[in-house]
């Protein structure tokens, strides 16, 4: 793991891992021709694949987001760069959620943000849905000047569209159909639940009269009993 300066090596145990990671059960398969080589993975820091290994070893759910909630280490500084190993070992959703909701919870106290890499290395998943959403939105409060945003991919759709802060939404909604698109008006947000709610609370209104044919028959119908019921 990580670069010549950087470079560790970790000693695992082989089912422990294969547990967690699809890519490492194929790897480690007996079929395999790779089963007795190491995994090299030059392009993610130790402290990444610790971060890792510690979800494998104890896991955990995916966390709730808290507005009060104070930025953490190590996942501030590693939230996208550990979700994007989880691709690469393509572990389960499990941890998948878990990397992506520490991620939410921290994203915005992220000094240098890593919305550039994301766009060129997570070019789909739950983490690219999000970010594309955290990027028009804070383009549009940004205004038209020169951010940190500009010149990235989402902020084509920014006046376009209508955004809500993405890290209310429910999780799940970056692995539904409509996480793929950047309207809120799925179950996923708060605002458009209230909103339903609200609405299936009021009383249903009445419907006017009817008039015309249907209207005429009815009543001459309602006549000629009147007239049968008195000539009784």
């Amino acid at each position: 793991m990580g670069s010549d300066e950087s470079l560790k090596i970790f000693i695992i145990n082989k089912a422990l891992l294969c547990s967690a990671s699809e890519y490492c059960r194929r790897r480690f398969a007996p079929e395999s021709k790779y089963k007795k080589e190491a995994i090299i993975l030059n392009s993610f820091e130790p402290l990444v694949f610790e971060i890792f290994l510690q979800w494998v070893s104890n896991p955990a759910p995916r966390m709730a987001y808290d507005p009060d909630g104070l930025p953490q280490e190590p996942w501030l500084s590693n939230a996208a760069t550990t979700w994007l190993l989880g691709k690469k070992l393509q572990c389960s959703n499990e941890f998948d959620k878990y990397a992506l909701s520490q991620f939410i919870q921290n994203c915005a106290f992220m000094a240098f943000g890593p919305w550039e890499l994301i766009e060129k290395e997570a070019t789909k998943g739950s983490l690219c849905r999000f970010s594309d959403h955290w990027v028009v939105w804070n383009h549009r409060l940004a205004g038209p000047e020169p951010n940190e945003y500009s010149g990235l991919r989402a902020v084509r759709k920014t006046f376009t569209v209508p955004v809500r802060d993405p890290r209310t939404y429910d999780i799940e909604h970056w692995y539904s159909e409509c996480g793929k698109y950047m309207r809120p008006n799925c179950l996923h947000d708060p605002v458009t639940r209230l909103e339903k709610s609200e609405e299936a609370k009021r009383p249903k209104p009445i419907p006017p009269a009817e008039w015309g044919l249907s209207t005429e028959l009815r009543r001459e119908v309602c006549l000629t009993a009147d007239f049968v019921d008195h000539r009784s």
